[in-house]
C-alpha cells in the first residue's frame, strides 16, 4: 500500500462505570457525582468541538457501558437527557457501543450459564436496559470485559454468542494486561492492527484488538508526536498498510475533558482533554477518527498471540486487586457457600420431581427475568468487580454493604430452592430404608454447571468428616466400639466443639454406583487394633508413602514422596513483612511449639500442632496455630490454619474525591503470610509451570516465562494470574505440588499469590527459578516492568496517580483472624493426575452429608450450619434492611439528606505536590519535547 493511501484510526471510547469501590452511591463528591460531572462534560465538548468545524466533521465515540444494570439505571434516574444525547449520537451513526457486562461482573470468575445469562441481560432485559434496546443496530461485536479480565474458555464462549474481538490492554504502564504476559512481543504491524488471538485449550480463536490510554502518551511525549511515530512506523514499512489506535480509558478521568491550569500551563500535553485530541487529529490529514463497525472489518490481521495466565488490569496485571483483600476472600467464601446449595439442589434433583416443582426450583436458581430474585440474578451482582475493588487496600463503606447483601441474597434464593429439593430427596430415601439403624448417605456434588468440563466426575476416594449422632457417640466411647462402615477403614475422634464424636473416612470412588450417591448402615462393632505404618512424634509425620520431617525449633525442614524431596526449609512458614515499602522486616516465629494430636496408633491417621507467636512492634503479637494431618496410605497433607494478626492502626486515610476511606489504617503492614508453601522445584533451563482449574471447568496452564517477553521481569514480587476453582498446581515438569482448599470454609478465586526469583531464594537444593506461594495472604513489592520503544516516563509518572491501586492490601488484615484449609498433594509428572484433580474438586465443594434414623426427626446434616453463619453475617454488616432494597432503593435512601446546592469539601493534593519536583520538571521536559 503506498503510503498516501495509509491511514491512521484513531478510535476513543470512556469506559462508563457509576458504581465504584473508591466511593460510594452518594450523589456527591464521594459517589458517582464525578461521574454525572464528567460525561456531561463529555458530551458538552463533543458538541463544542463539533461546532468548531474541524476538518474531521464528526467526533466518533465507540461508547463503553461497563454495565447497564448500576450505570444506566444511574444515568435514567439522575441524568436521562446524557442518556438520550448518547442514543441520539448512535441513532445518527457517529457513535456506537462496545460489549460489556449487565452486572459490572468478573466476567474470567463465572460459571457457564453465567457467563452466557450477564451476556443475554446485557444486549436485551425486563428492565429495558439493554443495549440492543437502547442502541439497536449500534452494537460492534467487540467484547471489553470488566477490568478487561481474561481466562482461558472465554474465547470459546464468545464464539458462541457471535462476539468477534476482544478489546486487551496492550500499555507501557502499570494499568495494563498483555504486555507482560504475550510472548513473544507484538510487532509494530501487531501493536497498531489486529491480531488472532487464539485459545489456550482449543483451536478456537477470534480477534484481538490492543487498547491504550492517557498514561501511554507520557511515554510519547504528546498524542500528536504518537501519531507521528506511528506515521513514520508506516513510512518504514513496519506497518504495513492502516494502523489503529484504540483509546480506551474510565469516563470519569478529568483527561477527557481537561484540567483547568494556569495559562503558562496550558500548552502541555496531556492535559487539555478531547480539545487536544481532535486539535492533532485535524492538524494531521493521514489520521481519521473513526468507530469500529466501520474500520475493524476493513482492517487487515497480522499473525497470532495467546495468552495463556488469567489477567486483569488490576496491579501486576492480575487479580491482586480483587483477591488479596481480607474482607474479600470473606465475600467470596459467602458466594461459594451460595454456590454450594446452588449445586447440589441440581445434582439431587431428580425425574420423579412434578413439573410444578422443578419450575419453581429453576426460577429460584435461574429465573430467566431480570427483575426476579433468583439466585443467578443476585450472584451475577455480587459479582460485580466493584464489589471486590480495584482501589486498595480499603472499599469504600456502602459498597461492602451491597457486596455482602447480594452474596446473601444468591444464598437465600438457592438455599429456598434446596429446600424444595431435599424435602422430595428425605421422602425418597427414608422409604428405602429397611433398618432402624442410623444410616449414613453421602451426596458428592456432581454437577457443577451446565458443561461437561463443569461436572465432576468421582475418580477417587471422598474424603468425608462428619458429626456422629449422640447415640453412637455414646455407645463408642463407654463401650469401647467400633464403626463398621461396609469395611471402609475409618477415623472416630473428639469433637472440640461438643460431646458428640465425629468420623473421618475415605469412601472409595467404586462404591458411588447408585446414581452416584452412597448409603450405608452405622452398625457398631468390638473394637481392635488396626495397625499400620504411620506415626506423629515432635520431630516427624509420617504414613508408608511420605515423611514430613521438623527440626527441634518447630520448623518443617523436609517432605518427602517416592524418595523425592519437595520443600524448601521453613516448609509451611508463618510471617509477616512489616516496615517502609521496599524497606519493610520479615517477622517470623523463632520458636514453635508442638503438640501432638494424634500418634497414628488407630492406624488411620496421625496429626501434629504447630503453635507459633511473633512479636512486630512491642505488645503486638501475631499468634498461628497449624494443624497438619496424614492418612494411612495417602500422600496428601492437610493442614488447618488460623492465624490471628494483631492490630496496629494508622492515621492514614484517603478523601482525595478519588477514594474515600475514613477508616485510618498503618501502611507499615506491606505482607501476611499465614502459611507459605515452598516447593523444591526448580526452572533451570526450563521455567516452572502453574496450573489452574477456572470456573468454567476449564484446566489450563501458564508458564513462569515473563523474563522471555522482559528480563526486567525475572524476578516478580506478586504475581495472581490463577484463577482457581479450588485448587492450583506448580511443576517443575517432572514433579508437582497441588495446592487445594475448602471453599466452604474459606474461598477466593485467585486464593494464592506467588512470589517468583529467578536465581532462587537461596534455600533451594539446586539453583533455578523458585517460586513462593501464599494461600489466603498477600505478597507486596516492585511492580512489574513494561518494556517500550517510548522513553518509559509512564511507567514513572503515572504509578504517582495510582497510590489507591498500587499500595499493599495488607492492612485490611490488621486485627483479623484468618482460618482456611488445604490440602497440598504431590504427585509425580507435569499436569496433576485426574485422581488428584477430582480428589481437589470433591474437597472444595464437598458432598451432603446427611446421618439419622428412619423414625427419627434428629438428623445430621452439614449445611444448616451456612444459614446460621448467614444471620450472622447480615447481623455483623447490618444488611437486613439493605436485602429488602432495590437497588435504585438503596440510592435514595443514601441521598435522601443530600443537597446538591451544598459544597463540598475534598481533601487532595495539587499536582507539583503528587508528583515532586523530579518527576513535574521531567514531565514539563516532555511536554516541551511534544508539542
Amino acid at each position: 500500500m503506498n503510503i498516501d493511501e495509509k491511514k491512521i484510526y484513531f478510535i476513543i471510547s470512556p469506559h462508563i462505570n457509576y458504581y465504584h469501590s473508591y466511593r460510594g452511591d452518594s450523589r456527591g463528591t464521594n459517589g458517582f457525582g464525578k461521574d454525572l460531572k464528567i460525561m456531561r462534560g463529555i458530551l458538552d465538548k463533543l458538541d463544542e468541538i463539533e461546532e468548531i468545524g474541524y476538518s474531521f466533521r464528526d467526533m466518533k465515540v465507540t461508547w463503553d457501558y461497563a454495565d447497564t444494570f448500576w450505570s444506566i439505571q444511574l444515568q435514567k434516574e439522575y441524568q436521562q437527557d446524557v442518556l438520550d444525547r448518547v442514543i441520539e449520537r448512535c441513532k445518527k451513526g457517529k457513535d456506537e457501543v462496545l460489549i460489556g457486562s449487565w452486572a459490572n461482573a468478573a466476567q474470567s470468575i463465572l460459571d457457564t450459564e453465567e457467563f452466557i445469562q450477564d451476556y443475554k441481560w446485557f444486549l436485551e432485559n425486563d428492565m429495558g436496559i439493554g443495549m440492543k434496546q437502547l442502541f439497536p443496530g449500534r452494537i460492534a461485536p467487540y467484547a471489553r470485559t470488566q477490568e478487561v479480565m481474561f481466562t482461558s474458555g472465554m474465547i470459546e464462549l464468545y464464539n458462541q454468542l457471535g462476539v468477534e474481538g476482544f478489546c486487551l490492554y496492550y500499555s507501557v504502564y502499570s494499568f495494563d494486561v498483555g504486555r507482560a504476559f504475550l510472548n513473544p512481543r507484538l510487532s509494530e504491524n501487531q501493536r497498531y492492527g489486529l491480531v488472532k488471538f487464539n485459545s489456550s485449550i482449543s483451536d478456537a480463536s477470534m480477534l484481538m484488538i490492543p487498547m491504550y490510554d492517557f498514561g501511554d502518551i507520557i511515554d510519547f511525549f504528546s498524542i500528536k508526536r504518537w501519531f507521528k511515530l506511528i506515521r513514520k512506523m508506516q513510512e518504514q514499512g513496519k506497518i504495513s498498510g492502516h494502523a489503529l489506535l484504540f483509546f480506551n480509558f474510565d469516563m470519569d478521568s478529568e483527561e477527557w475533558i481537561g484540567y483547568k491550569l494556569p495559562k503558562f500551563l496550558r500548552w502541555m500535553p496531556k492535559t487539555g482533554g478531547l480539545n487536544e485530541l481532535a486539535k492533532a487529529v485535524d492538524e494531521l490529514e493521514y489520521v481519521e477518527f473513526a468507530n469500529m463497525l466501520d474500520i475493524i472489518p476493513k482492517l487487515e490481521i497480522h499473525g497470532e498471540t495467546t495468552l495463556y495466565p488469567d489477567a486483569a488490569d488490576g496491579t501486576w496485571n492480575g487479580f491482586y486487586n480483587w483477591a488479596q483483600k481480607y474482607d474479600n476472600t470473606k465475600f467470596w467464601t459467602i458466594g461459594q457457600r451460595a454456590r454450594w446449595f446452588k449445586c447440589i439442589t441440581d445434582t439431587i434433583v431428580t425425574k420423579d420431581l412434578n413439573q410444578s416443582k422443578k419450575a419453581e426450583i429453576n426460577k429460584l436458581l435461574r429465573n430467566s427475568n431480570s427483575t426476579s430474585e433468583s439466585y443467578i440474578k443476585n450472584k451475577l451482582l455480587f459479582a460485580s468487580t466493584t464489589n471486590f475493588g480495584l482501589s486498595v487496600p480499603y472499599q469504600h463503606p456502602n459498597r461492602q454493604r451491597t457486596a455482602i447483601s447480594y452474596g446473601l441474597k444468591a444464598q437465600k434464593a438457592a438455599e429456598k430452592a434446596f429446600q424444595l429439593t431435599i424435602n422430595e430427596f428425605y421422602a425418597k430415601k427414608f422409604s428405602e430404608i429397611k433398618t432402624d439403624n442410623n444410616f449414613m448417605t453421602v451426596v458428592p456434588i456432581v454437577n457443577r454447571g451446565i458443561t461437561d468440563q463443569e461436572k465432576s466426575g468421582i475418580k477417587t476416594p471422598l474424603f468425608i468428616k462428619t458429626e456422629l449422632p449422640h447415640d453412637i457417640s455414646m455407645d463408642i466411647i463407654t463401650q469401647n466400639k467400633k464403626l463398621d462402615l461396609k469395611n471402609i477403614k475409618c477415623g472416630i475422634y473428639q469433637n472440640q466443639s461438643n460431646e458428640n464424636l465425629f468420623l473421618e473416612c475415605f469412601i472409595p470412588e467404586n462404591l458411588f454406583i447408585d446414581n452416584n450417591i452412597f448409603t450405608s448402615d452405622l452398625i457398631l462393632r468390638d473394637s481392635d487394633n488396626d495397625k499400620g505404618k504411620i506415626e506423629a512424634n515432635p520431630l516427624l509425620l509420617k504414613n508408608e508413602v511420605v515423611t514430613l520431617k521438623l527440626n527441634h525449633n518447630g520448623d518443617i525442614i523436609s517432605f518427602i514422596y517416592k524418595e523425592r524431596e519437595l520443600v524448601c526449609p521453613k516448609f509451611l512458614e508463618s510471617a509477616v513483612t512489616f516496615g517502609k515499602p521496599k524497606e519493610g522486616k520479615r517477622y517470623a516465629p523463632k520458636q514453635s511449639k508442638v503438640d501432638i494430636l494424634r500418634d497414628g496408633s488407630d492406624g488411620f491417621s496421625a496429626s501434629i500442632k504447630i503453635i507459633s507467636d511473633f512479636e512486630i512492634v512491642p505488645n503486638s503479637i501475631v499468634h498461628v496455630e497449624k494443624i497438619v494431618t496424614l492418612y494411612s496410605e495417602n500422600p496428601i497433607l492437610f493442614v488447618n490454619v488460623v492465624m490471628n494478626v494483631c492490630d496496629i492502626k494508622g492515621l492514614y486515610t484517603a478523601e482525595d474525591g478519588t477514594s474515600f476511606v475514613q477508616e485510618g489504617y498503618d501502611m507499615r503492614w506491606q505482607e501476611i503470610i499465614p502459611c507459605e508453601i515452598k516447593p523444591n522445584l526448580i526452572g533451570d533451563e526450563e521455567t516452572l509451570k502453574i496450573w489452574k482449574k477456572n470456573f468454567f471447568g476449564k484446566v489450563s496452564y501458564f508458564n513462569l516465562d515473563m523474563r522471555e517477553v522482559d528480563s526486567r521481569n525475572s524476578n516478580i514480587d506478586c504475581l495472581v494470574s490463577n484463577i482457581s476453582d479450588g485448587w492450583m498446581a506448580i511443576s517443575d515438569k517432572n514433579w508437582g505440588l497441588l495446592v487445594g482448599f475448602n471453599s466452604l470454609k474459606a474461598a477466593n478465586f485467585a486464593f494464592s499469590p506467588l512470589k517468583i526469583r529467578d536465581k532462587g531464594f537461596g534455600d533451594g537444593y539446586t539453583k533455578g527459578q523458585q517460586v513462593r506461594i501464599n494461600p489466603f495472604g498477600n505478597y507486596y513489592g516492585n511492580l512489574l516492568h513494561y518494556w517500550t520503544e517510548g522513553s518509559g516516563h509512564a511507567a514513572k509518572i503515572t504509578p504517582v496517580f495510582q497510590v489507591h491501586q498500587i499500595s499493599s492490601t495488607a492492612p485490611t488484615y490488621s486485627g483479623k483472624t484468618l482460618e482456611f484449609d488445604l490440602i497440598i498433594a504431590p504427585y509425580e509428572g507435569d499436569m496433576p493426575p485426574k485422581a488428584i484433580q477430582s480428589f481437589a474438586d470433591h474437597y472444595s465443594i464437598p458432598p451432603l452429608v446427611i446421618i439419622g434414623k428412619k423414625n427419627d426427626s434428629k438428623i445430621i446434616e452439614n449445611y444448616s450450619i451456612f444459614s446460621k453463619m448467614a444471620e450472622s453475617l447480615k447481623e455483623e454488616y447490618k444488611v437486613e434492611n439493605v436485602m429488602d432494597m432495590s437497588y435504585m432503593e438503596w440510592v435514595k435512601d443514601i441521598n435522601k439528606e443530600f443537597d446538591p446546592n451544598k459544597p463540598e469539601k475534598v481533601k487532595g493534593e495539587g499536582l507539583v505536590s503528587k508528583l515532586g519536583l523530579y518527576k513535574l520538571i521531567l514531565q514539563l521536559i516532555d511536554g516541551i519535547r511534544g508539542r
